[in-house]
Parts: structure tokens; sequence; C-alpha cells
């Protein structure tokens, strides 16, 4: 059924993506000690405001490329291209030290601006989102048709609140711990970045390069 299908790839995405340890999560994990868990659902409701235009913008954008047959190749390289970039960026948070001393400054009263704010702020969501849609879309793993589309954003949405209060709860619980903890997530998501890179870059090698 291609709508629960949306629905698992549009959560697990968003789900994953927001694991990693970043400002926004870190702020969040703030305003959950400091503040209690309904000041966090404001915050993260500002994070989600923001995303979902990004989503659906960076959707509607692959779904253009997707309908020109002859740009196939090309969203086919720059799927491999994202996944590379991804590899690396999550290699550099990975061996990077993450300074927060003065995570309170960036911290008012209005939580829910705080957070449509600060993930304004977050522009690697727009090639992270705008990768993940020409990739999954190039590869017809999901549909935008009818009320797919729908059944996709609300799923992203789901999944970045799930993430991230996962990821705040459990930085909580392993706050003597978050190196560690911070260092397992990262070479987890970077394991797996990179056997998604190694599966497309042989889709291509067999599609493209094999009968060369």
């Amino acid at each position: 059924m291609q709508v629960l299908k949306n629905v698992m790839i549009g959560f697990a995405i968003s789900f994953i993506g927001s694991l990693p340890l970043g400002y926004l999560n870190i702020i969040g994990y703030t305003i959950f000690s400091n503040y209690g868990l309904t000041k966090l659902i404001y915050f993260l409701l500002g994070i989600i405001t923001t995303e979902i235009v990004v989503i659906y913008f960076t959707l509607t954008f692959a779904e253009k490329i997707s309908e020109n047959k002859k740009l196939l190749k090309t969203i086919q390289q720059l799927s491999i291209l994202f996944l590379f970039i991804l590899s690396i960026t999550i290699t550099i948070q990975t061996l990077k030290t993450e300074n927060t001393g003065n995570i309170t400054n960036y911290i008012n009263n209005n939580f829910y601006i705080n957070g449509l704010l600060l993930n304004c702020l977050n522009l690697m969501q727009i090639p992270f989102w705008a990768g993940w849609s020409i990739y999954l879309m190039s590869n017809n793993l999901i549909s935008t048709k009818k009320y797919n589309k729908i059944f996709y954003l609300i799923s992203t949405l789901i999944g970045t609140l799930a993430g991230m209060i996962t990821f705040i709860k459990a930085l909580t619980k392993l706050a003597n711990n978050i190196t560690l903890f911070k260092n397992s997530i990262n070479y987890i998501l970077l394991l797996t970045f990179i056997t998604l890179l190694i599966i497309q870059v042989l889709k291509y090698y067999k599609i493209h390069l094999k009968k060369v």
C-alpha cells in the first residue's frame, strides 16, 4: 500500500535525521531541563512550522525534476553526491567537539518563535530534504499522487517530533555520558549513509557504466 510506504519512509527519514547532536537538540535539551516538557513542545512546534515549508517546496521541486526523463541520469548523480556530502558532514560532526557553553543566550520566553527562527538558521535542512526528495522520487520509493504527498508530509513532521523528543529524553538520562552517546549515534548514522552511498553507486554503475 503506497500510503503506508510513504508514511514509513517519511517518518524514518525525519526520525533518523533529527537524531544527530546539533544546536537545535542541545537547545531543546536545555529547555526541557530548565522549563519542562510543555515549553519544549512549543519549541518543537516552531521547528516543524519551518520544516513543513522546506519539505513541501523541496518535494515540489523534486517532483518537477522527476517528470523530465532526460534528467534521470543527472538526478542519480546528484543522489550520489548528496549521500557523499552527508557522509562527510557526519564524519566531521563526529570528529569535532561541540561548544555548548552559551546555549542559554539563545533562549527567551517565546519558545515557539525561538524554534521557528532558530530552524530558519538551520540551512543544512534545505539540501538535506532536497537531496532526499530527489533520491526517493528518482528511485520510485515514494509517490506524490493524490493524498500520498499529504501523508508523507505529516509523517515527516511526526518523525521530527518523535526523534527530537526521544533524543532529548535520552540525553537527559545519559547526561554523564554525552560524548559516548554522541559518538554512538553519529557512527551508526555514518555507517547508514555510507551503505546507501555504496548501493547508489553500484546501481548507477549497473545502469549507466556496465553497458559501456
